[in-house]
């Protein structure tokens, strides 16, 4: 059966309506002043991978789990982390796309995508982006995304905050990624309907810039198809494009936009040290700032230098709160020096 392309929603995906085009995206309610949006970020999990007894990724959720409530890393410390609102997963979920990696009921809760996000804090949602280890086999997890999400790629709205998930792997093409025609004209049509200045973030599990020399082309999309995915978006409110797949975290800017690695891996390794960064992103939205830490579930900390990204941005006119009125009275005593 042909897979749906692509959903959008708001807290949680909703069922497709019948003849809503799948173009269509909801608003998202403005807000700004009082906004305090937290989500995390984990990518490269590759359930079907290495040892099968070991708990890792359950423990990485319960250091999720744990972060609530404890302070933020300089130049934030004092403030406390808030309950996240969800999990967004960057990619590779799996090694091979094999369906028992994505649930499998019948085996431990640490062998399986589903069973192992079930540990989260009540009430945190999640979301996926496909990797290229997801897409590798015929029977592979894509249609498991595309029935959790209402497609492959798909938008959600958080706090007045526009969230895309594209999918660089339409045609399997895992060892070319890139934005096929149709997903890139849908991701024009659902910004397009956004308000002016609606701030975005773009997530898909390769980074989006063709120009990296330093990346092969697993690791980056086709000239002709970052063009074109940078067309779809530029002058947009775009705060971040958010991304996996190099195992390591890392920031870079492809033609204004700021493209963040927030997490590493998270699969049990026999020296975490010497396999990249150890590490899942924490990203907050407060007011017109975002900032993006890294944290190290292994040492159950912030990272040495965790800030990855930290700025504001623009708001829609329609979320800023209104100039404030300000009035006064002269003292009776002191009227005759006014």
């Amino acid at each position: 059966d042909a897979l749906p392309a692509a959903a959008s929603g708001t807290d949680a995906p909703p069922a497709p309506e019948p003849g809503r085009p799948a173009t269509a995206a909801a608003a998202p309610t403005p807000l700004s002043a009082g906004r305090d949006l937290v989500f995390y970020v984990w990518s490269d999990s590759h359930f079907g991978a290495y040892d099968f007894s070991d708990p890792l990724r359950l423990t990485i959720m319960d250091r999720m789990n744990a972060l609530t409530g404890r302070s933020y890393p300089y130049p934030y410390a004092g403030d406390r982390v808030a309950k996240p609102a969800f999990l967004l997963s960057c990619g590779d979920i799996t090694e091979n796309g094999a369906p028992d990696s994505w649930d499998a009921p019948e085996l431990g809760a640490q062998r399986s995508y589903v069973r192992t996000i079930q540990r989260l804090a009540p009430g945190v949602g999640t979301y996926e982006a496909l990797g290229n280890h997801d897409s590798r086999k015929d029977a592979n997890i894509r249609g498991r995304v595309a029935e959790k999400q209402g497609g492959t790629y798909y938008s959600f709205d958080k706090q007045g905050v526009h969230f895309a998930v594209l999918d660089p792997y339409p045609a399997n093409n895992t060892a070319a990624p890139d934005f096929d025609e149709a997903q890139l004209a849908w991701l024009k049509a659902d910004l397009d309907a956004l308000p002016a200045d609606t701030p975005i973030i773009l997530a898909a599990h390769v980074q989006p810039d063709s120009e990296q020399t330093a990346l092969d082309r697993t690791s980056k999309p086709g000239r002709a198809s970052s063009q074109a995915l940078y067309e779809a978006v530029k002058g947009r409110n775009v705060l971040a494009f958010l991304h996996g797949h190099l195992h390591r975290t890392g920031r870079l800017n492809w033609r204004g936009i700021d493209v963040v690695e927030p997490a590493g891996f998270a699969y049990p390794m026999p020296n975490y040290q010497a396999s990249r960064d150890a590490v899942f992103g924490v990203v907050r939205i407060q007011d017109d700032r975002i900032t993006v830490f890294s944290y190290d579930w292994n040492l159950d900390g912030f990272s040495s230098s965790p800030v990855l990204l930290d700025k504001t941005f623009r708001v829609p006119a329609e979320a800023r709160p209104a100039p404030a009125l300000y009035s006064y009275s002269i003292p009776p005593d002191r009227a005759n020096i006014y």
